[in-house]
């Protein structure tokens, strides 16, 4: 299935085809088509009868089983400094001064309203 590689449907029968014992007894086995777009799903006894076929036990090698993932290590409580809150940014205070209340009452009228 690399690019460039020959589907082994249709080889001429001088070039040997290697079928592992497993694939040649798998119900469906997806392999290239010849072309890199597409694929072709067949028995695996389709393959171990090609006219070049050679069915070999132990040709395939099974992966190595993977370690087991580590325990999640618990997350570390949020510590926030004193002065860091959500508290304060934007909101008006309930008494406005007067330097404040002047402000809102003459700004000009492109900047909008509240």
């Amino acid at each position: 299935m690399a690019y460039g590689g020959i589907t082994p449907v249709g080889l001429p029968s001088s070039w040997p085809v290697l079928v592992d014992a497993a694939v040649a007894a798998a119900d469906l086995v997806v392999i290239g088509s010849g072309t890199r777009g597409s694929k072709l799903a067949v028995p695996g006894a389709v393959l171990a009868a090609l006219a070049s076929a050679e069915v070999l036990e132990g040709l395939g090698q099974p992966l190595p089983e993977e370690p087991a993932a580590p325990a999640p290590v618990p997350a570390a409580p949020v510590r926030r400094a004193p002065d860091d809150s959500d508290v304060g940014w934007g909101e008006r205070p309930a008494e406005l001064s007067e330097s404040d209340r002047r402000y809102l009452e003459d700004r000009p009228p492109h900047w909008g309203s509240d």
